[in-house]
């Protein structure tokens, strides 16, 4: 007795059946014969449903994409829905969809999920697509499905449904997102805004902006917004639009915001990318510190010696404290003279560290200074910042004060008051710092990890603040004496005085698209300058490559020479390093090949056409048995994928086994009774192919000879088998003895 080993299992035969069926018919009357039902179902081949007596299709379908509006470069997911209307169960359903209307406009990513399905009668089964919108259109789905009906072998097919049109178009408004603080503590308010820029020549009205907190939705409440004027942009012109979320727990904080209107002229719809701000909420108070100014009060002249205690009362160390924009409340009262030491400091939890300043007085009046720490959480990477601190009251007298005649009236004035403004008789002019920026240039595409680089220079200040401006906000903030020399010094800034500095920006955190980058300078006495302002275009992160392995097919079986064929796109790269990886390891490097029909699939990617790939396999070379082939994809960036990963059994021999199908029988039927298995094998190189049967791994019966056509027919009869749930299952083999299974379908026996 002889139990089946499952050599050559696989949906082959289920999936190939619309090819390899001429030569097997299903048998419903077990009294008819194999012309009886050939010449019936001959008869039936013109009814638009065969197997049913309905007006309506065996099979229906229904195309629903996920918006009637998405952007380029966004990505639009499609549902097909498909109804089985009969009262038979219809296996291997498979969907086709395509896109028509503009220029193609999309990508398909993904899908169909599931790849096939088996629909019960009067049930409904949903595939899922994902596409990326690549090109601005007007974008119609178009799609059908198949499959094959319960006793029948023909595959039937759904009619040809349609999509509602998508628009795909630029974004014609474009949205920043900022807010205050970036390290919010539980009770909090961050307010955060939206600006929205029209980019169109037309009007749009009707904008509706929108914020929103991503991820928990009970880390956050809105308390209040939109609050902005106008909700019409000309061509060109920007709204900003405030909100405000009071904070509730610790934790990552992410906001989205995006908006969307209508094109007054043509009265469509226009939407924005969505524009993302991240914060890191942390413990209330995790940086506190404390600002001290003596002696008090002072002369003209004197000295006066500042002290910043900081002190980290959180519970992760933090690391690169410095202070930040320590400024006097009355511009040009002081000249710093030196400070501040430290320039840095690393604090342990629960650690304080002094930060001491020297200045002299140089105005008569009252002042304070003001001040804040950052520094970064260790665990989280995160910018930590103190509050806005102020130090106690400092008074300048004159330095004669029993002659006052010395002294203007504007001067006496000034005398304990705590104004900011500069005195009229003042001859003293603190000079704002200089700048240049050398890194990012002018009109730059930049990605990943990019460096800005660049110099400051004032006359009074050895130590200028740095703050780098992402479209108007903070992006980050340094004392100039930290950078690092620049790679160049196109200007002599070095000899010049200048104080270098740079910082590795993350573009990845940044919305792809075009952003305003500029420097702020701020010296210790307030006064600042803004340089180096330019535009730069962030590009989104590198696309993966898209791939499919045409050849082999999944779980075949091969000997002798066969070919491994397929396709690999890439967005950016023309060309893209492939490898053959077999069992997981590299074996062969296949040659290009042309594939003009990725033209129409991607027309946004010109070298698309050139994209194919071939390679001869001699398999004879290949230890026998079950072998795992897949494709290594690598970009020009380094970025790898593996694709096409699948099941291949070597026979080793270039004799290759039969194939066929076997024809699903009832999937319920009463035992006691003869039940027909019928179904087709063939052999690529002649005749003398014989079928074999098993019931739950036992061969029933004895081997048939298959006809010439390739048909096979056996009565099986049940009146021995027990009731219950079986397995049948067919094995071909040929005159050589390469065999492979045809085909497994399952049974249940009812009285």
């Amino acid at each position: 007795m002889r139990r089946w080993s499952g050599r050559g299992r696989g949906l082959r035969g289920l999936l190939g059946s619309s090819l390899i069926l001429f030569g097997a018919v299903a048998v419903s009357d077990p009294g008819s014969t194999l012309s009886d039902t050939i010449a019936a179902a001959a008869e039936k081949r013109d009814e638009p449903c065969p197997g049913i007596e309905s007006a309506d299709c065996a099979l229906s379908a229904v195309l629903i994409s996920s918006s009637d509006l998405v952007l380029v470069g966004q990505t639009l997911g499609v549902s097909m829905r498909v109804t089985n209307n009969t009262d038979r169960e219809v296996r291997a359903v498979t969907p086709s969809i395509s896109s028509t209307g503009g220029s193609g406009g999309v990508t398909l990513l993904s899908g169909p999920l599931p790849p096939l399905a088996t629909i019960p009668p009067r049930h409904s089964q949903a595939f899922a697509f994902t596409f990326l919108v690549t090109d601005a259109a007007t974008i119609t789905f178009r799609g059908s499905a198949e499959g094959i009906q319960e006793g029948f072998t023909r595959a039937i097919r759904s009619r040809e449904v349609t999509s509602k049109p998508v628009t795909a178009q630029l974004p014609l408004l474009t949205t920043t997102l900022s807010g205050s603080p970036e390290n919010p503590s539980p009770g909090q308010t961050v307010k955060m805004t939206l600006t929205v820029t029209n980019t169109g020549k037309r009007t749009t009205s009707e904008i509706t902006p929108s914020v929103v907190s991503l991820g928990d939705s009970a880390l956050t409440r809105l308390i209040r917004g939109p609050e902005a004027g106008a909700r019409s942009l000309a061509g060109g012109a920007s709204q900003s639009f405030h909100f405000a979320f009071r904070v509730n727990a610790e934790g990552p904080l992410t906001f989205s915001g995006k908006a969307v209107g209508t094109d007054t002229e043509t009265g469509k719809p226009v939407a924005s990318p969505e524009a993302s701000s991240r914060f890191t909420v942390a413990p209330p108070h995790s940086l506190t510190a404390r600002l001290v100014a003596t002696p008090t009060p002072i002369t003209l002249e004197q000295a006066i010696s500042l002290s910043l205690t900081v002190e980290n009362g959180g519970a992760q160390r933090l690391d690169a404290v410095v202070p930040s924009l320590v400024t006097p409340s009355n511009p040009g009262s002081v000249r710093l003279l030196s400070g501040p030491t430290p320039a840095s400091a690393t604090l342990a939890p629960g650690a304080a560290q002094e930060f001491t300043y020297a200045y002299q007085a140089s105005k008569v009046g009252t002042f304070h200074f003001a001040a804040q720490v950052v520094g970064t959480d260790s665990a989280s990477k995160g910018v930590v910042k103190s509050s806005r601190l102020t130090s106690n009251d400092v008074t300048v007298t004159p330095l004669l004060a029993d002659d006052l005649s010395a002294f203007s009236p504007e001067d006496l004035q000034a005398i304990g008051s705590t104004d900011g403004e500069a005195e009229a008789g003042d001859t003293t002019k603190n000079s704002p710092p200089i700048g240049y920026l050398h890194l990012p240039g002018s009109d730059a595409k930049v990605g990943g990890a990019v460096s800005i680089a660049g110099g400051v220079f004032d006359r009074e200040d050895h130590h200028v603040f740095v703050t780098i401006l992402l479209d108007g906000a903070a992006l980050a903030s340094m004392i100039a004496t930290t950078g690092t020399a620049l790679d160049a010094d196109p200007k002599d800034l070095a000899e010049a005085g200048y104080v270098p500095f740079s910082f590795d920006w993350d573009t990845t955190a940044t919305t792809p698209g075009p952003h305003i980058l500029a420097v702020q300078a701020t010296d210790s006495q307030g006064e600042s300058t803004i340089f180096g302002t330019r535009t730069v275009t962030v590009i989104g992160p590198n696309n993966p490559t898209i791939g499919f392995l045409d050849l082999p097919f999944p779980n075949a079986t091969i000997g002798g020479a066969i070919t491994v064929a397929g396709w690999a796109v890439d967005r950016e790269d023309p060309t893209v390093a492939l490898t053959i990886l077999l069992d997981g390891t590299p074996f062969a490097t296949p040659a290009p090949a042309d594939r003009p029909e990725l033209e129409t699939i991607f027309q946004s990617i010109p070298w698309a056409k050139h994209s194919g790939f071939i390679y001869g396999w001699d398999t004879d070379t290949i230890p026998p048995g079950p072998h795992t082939l897949a494709i290594l994809a690598t970009d020009s960036q380094g970025e790898s994928i593996i694709f096409g990963t699948r099941t291949v059994t070597v026979t080793g021999s270039s004799n290759s086994p039969p194939f066929g199908f076997f024809v699903p029988p009832p999937a319920i039927a009463r035992a006691g009774t003869t039940v027909p298995l019928i179904g087709t094998a063939l052999d690529r190189e002649g005749e003398g192919v014989t079928v074999i049967f098993f019931l739950d791994g036992i061969p029933i019966g004895s081997p048939l000879t298959v006809s010439a056509n390739g048909g096979f027919q056996f009565r099986w009869d049940t009146t021995t088998t027990e009731v219950g749930s079986h397995t049948l299952a067919v094995e071909a083999t040929d005159s050589e003895g390469a065999s492979a299974i045809i085909g497994i379908r399952r049974v249940t026996l009812v009285r």
